[in-house]
């Protein structure tokens, strides 16, 4: 161990690590800032984007993809020239920050024109109709509906960047990379050569573990060796590895259902009941460290209260008082689930339903109520048609006995209006006619056979 350690000049290391600290971030502040607008202007001028412009487009893809496919060892020293100009020399942690910043730009770019176009269209739409301009859809609707995935982008561009340090400290750039290349490889001093190369899987390693996304519409809870020291908002947030933990607590408004389980009425009736509810958590605090479970004791607590509700009431008045039920459960536990850190948002009950004997009383009872009913309106329904078969019937003689005494008062209308013409007729009659009229009938009689 001795021998390792006297072939290791620490002060080289430190600067080195220095060095190679330095051109990661500051290439990647720059990155970040260059490939963001970069990305930002492919997605608005694409042919669907708030500001289409093809020809701007294609040139705009034509440049990152032309820088991406460039290894950058091979972009390295293309960029020489450049880089003397802008720096005024070609070694040295500076010298390298052009190559790093032009490698790692264009990359970051794609990644911002993929994570934007994952947006949903719908939410863009929606923002339009509300009146919203282009520039708070950018501001206001695109980059944090797509912060996550530009976040994760950023670590995954330091942990490149890392890498192409060490490639530009091949040829002079300093870093980790020189160190182990000149005092490792070219002296022959592999002592130097495992450090320096385990050092950066060590910077890779801490940049991951190191750097947290926190979701969208969610709180961390940053804990120092298992003891709570602060909070932190949605985005991109480091923490000291090993030393340093982070615990995510969701505020989105979250459905829970609550199983079957039995309650006693007051006439000690048996009913089975669920209920859904939606929570959500207020304090992130009071939610992870008040409790071991606070939702389970929220479950708890409604249950209880749900019980000494319903447990004031008749059966029958329980199954039809579900929504009275519901303002009295809401009302009671409204302020008792804070200690929890939680807020009750809504809760229903869903189902009601009395044991499997009562329902069966209930059933049968139910077929008796509309035997009943069914009964009364068939015997209703025949003394109808009696009456109504009788009312007919009489209707029937009544006319009958109308039409008789009709046409016997017509027919002897008829015979008195014939006797009385024929009366005017014989008053009207000379003494002649009676004469003729006798002799007449005599010579009938004369011929006669009884003559």
């Amino acid at each position: 161990m001795s021998s390792i350690l006297e072939n290791i000049d620490f002060d080289t290391m430190v600067n080195a690590l220095n060095e190679t600290l330095f051109m990661t971030f500051v290439s990647l502040i720059f990155a970040v800032i260059i490939g963001l607008i970069l990305g930002i202007a492919i997605y608005l001028t694409q042919e669907d984007g708030l500001y289409p412009n093809l020809f701007v487009n294609k040139v705009l893809n034509l440049i990152v993809n032309v820088l991406r496919a460039i290894p950058y060892i091979i972009l390295l020293i293309l960029l020489l020239p450049l880089t003397t100009t802008l720096v005024g020399s070609m070694i040295g942690a500076k010298a390298a920050l052009p190559s790093l910043i032009l490698s790692s730009a264009p990359f970051y770019g794609r990644m911002v024109m993929i994570a934007l176009n994952e947006v949903d269209s719908g939410t863009i739409e929606a923002s339009k109709a509300m009146g919203a301009n282009n520039w708070q859809i950018i501001t206001k609707v695109l980059i944090p509906e797509a912060k996550p995935a530009l976040i994760s982008s950023i670590t995954v561009m330091a942990v490149s960047l890392v890498g192409y340090t060490a490639m530009a400290g091949a040829i002079g750039a300093g870093g980790l990379g020189n160190l182990a290349y000149l005092y490792g490889m070219v002296r022959n001093n592999n002592y130097i050569m495992y450090t320096a190369t385990i050092l950066i899987l060590i910077i890779c390693i801490l940049a991951f573990l190191s750097a947290h996304i926190v979701p969208q519409n969610y709180v961390g809870l940053v804990e120092t060796l298992g003891k709570y020291s602060y909070s932190v908002k949605s985005g991109l947030t480091f923490t000291v590895p090993f030393i340093q933990r982070m615990r995510k607590v969701s505020l989105a408004l979250q459905p829970l259902e609550i199983s079957k389980y039995s309650i006693i009425t007051k006439d000690n009736a048996e009913i089975t009941t669920s209920l859904t509810l939606n929570y959500q958590v207020t304090d992130p605090y009071k939610y992870y460290y008040n409790n071991t479970d606070s939702v389970e004791s929220m479950v708890q607590l409604i249950r209880g209260h749900l019980r000494d509700i319903i447990g004031r009431m008749d059966l029958n008045d329980a199954l039809g008082s579900t929504k009275e039920i519901n303002n009295q459960l809401f009302d009671a536990t409204g302020d008792l689930t804070e200690i929890y850190g939680i807020k009750i948002i809504r809760v229903n009950i869903d189902e009601l339903l009395p044991s499997r004997e009562i329902q069966k009383a209930m059933d049968k009872q139910l077929t008796a109520d509309r035997e009943r009913v069914a009964a009364i309106a068939k015997a209703e329904g025949q003394a109808k048609t009696i009456e109504m078969t009788t009312k007919a019937n009489n209707d029937a003689l009544i006319a009958t006995a109308k039409a008789n005494a009709e046409a016997i008062k017509t027919k002897a209308d008829a015979d008195a209006y014939r006797i009385h013409k024929l009366q005017d007729e014989l008053g009207n009659a000379s003494e002649g006619y009676f004469r003729n009229q006798s002799l007449d009938s005599f010579n009938q009689l004369a011929q006669g056979n009884n003559n």
